[in-house]
């Protein structure tokens, strides 16, 4: 048994400490291990603890505030320290990483090289010099041989028509001529240019939506230029309601009066259209019943369209031929009056719908003659003109009937004669073999046969006539 040096007091076995002073006993036996210890200032004071609430390892601990202050302190310092470790760890990371950055430039990507060529490029803009094969331009221009030079990667190159002003960064870009073309066109090339497209919409001749002029248009201009675009409206117009129609009929000397169709007037109301009859105009009256053709361009102004009907042989003397023995008797006053209303209405520019006979009128007024007999001149029976038999003809793409009915139509025509020799500005719509049906040119129309007995009653014919005549153009 073991005593306290300090105070006397009996030692528990084991224990490196007195319990009833605290003071270190010195034991040569002991097994504690001291560095757990260590620590402990043996100036403090401890007061005595439950050994079997403090069993640790075969050891009793007794701890003071003094004790753990020192402990927190030790245990900051070691966090700064490894704080420090860490900011350094990273600081050489990144030196490391820069290192070998600069290394791959200049060993892997000839950065050398790179350099050398981006100011030999910067030289040659300012002295007009070529870096590459050494010559100079007097306008101080760099030429560029192909698309995998060094100046092609440093500037962009929109397309091949590119040319780069020497001294500058700024890239110039080659305006095709667009005259002509829709403007609804323009919108890619002027995207694949860089260039921007400004509109001006005006009023000409020309057809609506044409690009009338082009700022610079075959020129140079730099990219992300705004170019003024002139772009036609056509003519002006104005819209008509109700068109007036002149229909032509023949004047019958005998009984005094003019002998009107009805399926002609009743075809022109039904499509909208008001029928002026010679009974309604004392000009055109004259002019049918008398042959007075003075005031013809009067009635062409007056009025927004016109229909040739159907009739007689028209007189041959007109169209420069001998009168053929199967011709009939002509009019000559309604031929002279017709042929001038035909000429008046084309020459201002507003529509003429000429229906069989009518059609005949009309080539002859432009310039054209007729076939006086197609049974004799032609060797072909008129039975299938005979106006009995339907028969089908042939019309011709892109053109006004064409849009109607399609590449054929059934008819029914009663003629003995018919075009000979077409008059210029027309073009031929329709025909049966060698006998033309139909004409057409701008917004004159001709047809050999009766609108008024095709299936639909002409409607199509007449509805697209009224339309063309409710639109005026003004030069």
């Amino acid at each position: 048994m073991n005593f306290c040096t300090t105070c006397g007091a009996k030692l528990v076995a084991e224990e490196r400490f007195c319990t009833k002073c605290g003071a270190e006993v010195n034991r040569p036996d002991s097994t504690t291990p001291h560095y757990q210890h260590d620590s402990v200032n043996p100036q403090y004071t401890f007061e005595s603890y439950d050994i079997s609430n403090k069993q640790e390892n075969g050891y009793s601990h007794q701890y003071t505030d003094a004790q753990d202050a020192t402990f927190v302190q030790q245990t900051s310092r070691n966090n700064v320290v490894r704080g420090k470790s860490i900011m350094l760890f990273i600081a050489i990371a990144v030196a490391l990483t820069l290192l070998s950055g600069v290394l791959y430039y200049f060993f892997v990507l000839d950065g050398n090289e790179l350099i050398t060529g981006m100011k030999s490029i910067d030289k040659a803009h300012e002295n007009g010099e070529v870096h590459e094969n050494g010559e100079t331009h007097e306008d101080g221009e760099a030429e560029i041989e192909d698309d995998t030079t060094l100046i092609d990667s440093l500037l962009p190159v929109p397309d091949q028509t590119d040319t780069y002003e020497a001294g500058s960064d700024v890239v110039y870009v080659v305006v095709p001529d667009l005259i002509g073309v829709k403007h609804t066109e323009l919108e890619s090339v002027f995207d694949e240019l860089n260039l921007i497209p400004e509109y001006e919409f005006i009023e000409d001749d020309a057809e609506e939506g044409t690009v009338l002029w082009v700022a610079d248009s075959g020129g140079e201009v730099p990219i992300n230029t705004t170019l003024t675009v002139q772009v036609s409206l056509g003519l002006p117009y104005t819209y008509i309601e109700n068109p007036r129609i002149v229909v032509t009929t023949r004047y019958d000397s005998t009984r005094g009066r003019f002998l009107d169709r009805n399926s002609y007037t009743n075809s022109v109301i039904a499509a909208g259209g008001i029928p002026i009859l010679p009974g309604d105009d004392v000009m055109i009256a004259s002019a049918i019943r008398d042959g007075n053709i003075a005031n013809a361009d009067a009635i062409a102004e007056k009025y927004d369209g016109l229909v040739l009907t159907g009739g007689g042989d028209i007189s041959a003397r007109l169209f420069g031929q001998e009168r053929h023995p199967a011709s009939g008797n002509p009019d000559e006053n309604r031929d002279i009056a017709e042929i001038a209303l035909a000429q008046a209405f084309v020459n201002a520019g507003k529509p003429v719908l000429g229906i069989n006979r009518g059609m005949q009128v009309l080539n002859v007024a432009m310039g054209g003659d007729l076939i006086q007999d197609i049974p004799d001149l032609l060797g072909i029976g008129s039975n299938i003109h005979s106006g009995n038999n339907r028969h089908t003809i042939q019309i011709e793409p892109d053109t006004w009937l064409y849009d109607m009915y399609g590449s054929s139509l059934s008819t029914y025509s009663s003629h003995h004669q018919a075009i000979g020799r077409l008059a210029d500005g027309f073009n031929t719509v329709a025909s049966i073999g060698p006998v033309i049906e139909a004409i057409e040119r701008g917004d004159i129309l001709g047809v050999q046969f009766n609108p008024e007995r095709l299936s639909d009653g002409g409607t199509l014919i007449y509805s697209d006539f009224i339309r063309r005549c409710s639109y005026v153009n003004f030069d």
